[in-house]
């Protein structure tokens, strides 16, 4: 390898790096709402900016809203990889749960201007 191919890797790992970091460091757009869908389609949204715990369908699944973050906090399928998933907050995130053929989505008010991501 020679010093201009280093070179080259270099600036590429930069620019790849910033926007990395551009898209983990911009604000949360967290003035919307949750969105729960059952089979595609939309049976409950709730609210970020309020708290609380709520159950869906039937119980199966339990999902808490606390400073405007969502996390299911119990599920009844037997991998419970749901439950496991981080808090979401930011506009686009989605916890899904598959044996109940579950999504909890964040859709904000806001729409981002970017529509990118690396």
């Amino acid at each position: 390898m020679k010093k201009k191919d280093i070179f080259l890797i270099l600036i590429v790992l930069i620019i790849a790096g910033a926007f990395l970091l551009f898209n983990y460091m911009r604000p949360n757009l967290r003035e919307g709402v949750v969105v729960v869908k059952i089979h595609g389609k939309v049976v409950k949204t709730y609210d970020l900016a309020k708290d609380g715990t709520y159950k869906i369908k039937d119980g199966e699944n339990v999902i808490q809203i606390k400073d405007k973050k969502v996390k299911m906090i119990e599920a009844t399928c037997p991998d419970k990889i749901c439950v496991h998933h981080k808090a979401i907050s930011k506009d686009g995130e989605s916890i899904i749960c598959l044996p109940h053929k579950l999504v909890v989505e964040i859709d904000s008010k806001k729409k981002s201007e970017f529509d990118f991501v690396v």
